[in-house]
């Protein structure tokens, strides 16, 4: 009798849960390729790319890795062990033949997110002209002022993996270009009767991020290239040592 009442205890109690996997580095590197798409088709803003990658770095099981892409299409190959998991949709029966035996249900696609159009041409002429949030330059976008102001602000755009041109004009006119801390800016051009300002922050460059090559031509105007931190983040220390002008 006791040896059966021990048995029903050792039955009845819970299965210990299986330990959590490590990750190697071949796996952080396999989801850090997956923001990095994701950065690219606009999925995530620069800020949020920035976060996540570094937290699969910083990964040390693969449960770690589950909130950094679950609102992604597309899942990272990590092995049986972590399959991507696929909302299922409930299709509706109607007339016809039944299911067939043995047949799995597939899972219905839902709608792509758009890929926002390219912009590469920015103009203001007696006026002004802003572009902030979630827009997308071009590899090589052009801005023109003429007796107006353009503002271009990089901060929360879906950055490439190639490095972006900007052309500047400034006719009697400013143009005003904001970058992400940490990302590295050239710029070069020339100055008749204007002034051209660099601000960039002295803080360490970030991972997988394109350098941004403004190229500016200042005509009784000014242009204005500086670094900001993200949308309500405190600034950090701008840097005395100014990028090299070419």
């Amino acid at each position: 009798m006791l040896a059966t009442l021990v048995g029903m205890t050792a039955a009845n109690s819970d299965p210990t849960p299986p330990p959590a996997l490590r990750v190697s580095d071949s796996e952080r590197e396999e989801v850090a390729r997956v923001l990095r798409d994701a950065l690219a088709e606009g999925r995530l803003t620069f800020a949020e790319f920035d976060e996540r990658v570094g937290a699969a770095y910083a990964a040390r099981t693969r449960d770690d890795f589950a909130a950094l892409t679950a609102d992604l299409p597309v899942q990272p190959a990590l092995g049986a062990a972590m399959t991507p998991v696929v909302p299922a949709v409930t299709v509706a029966p109607g007339p016809g033949p039944g299911p067939v035996a043995g047949a799995e249900a597939q899972p219905v696609a839902g709608p792509t997110q758009p890929v926002r159009a390219e912009v590469d041409l920015t103009v203001a002429v007696l006026s002004g002209h802003e572009r902030r949030g979630r827009w997308r330059p071009g590899r090589h976008t052009k801005a023109v002022a003429v007796l107006g102001g353009c503002t271009l602000d990089l901060r929360e755009i879906a950055f490439p993996t190639e490095p972006i041109t900007i052309t500047a004009v400034a006719v009697l006119g400013g143009i005003e270009i904001i970058v992400p801390e940490g990302v590295d800016v050239e710029v070069t051009g020339t100055s008749v009767l204007g002034g051209r300002s660099v601000r960039i922050a002295a803080v360490p460059q970030r991972p997988t991020t394109p350098v941004v090559r403004v190229r500016g031509v200042a005509v009784l105007g000014g242009i204005d290239v500086r670094s900001e931190p993200p949308v309500g983040v405190q600034r950090a220390v701008e840097s005395t040592k100014q990028p090299k002008r070419l």
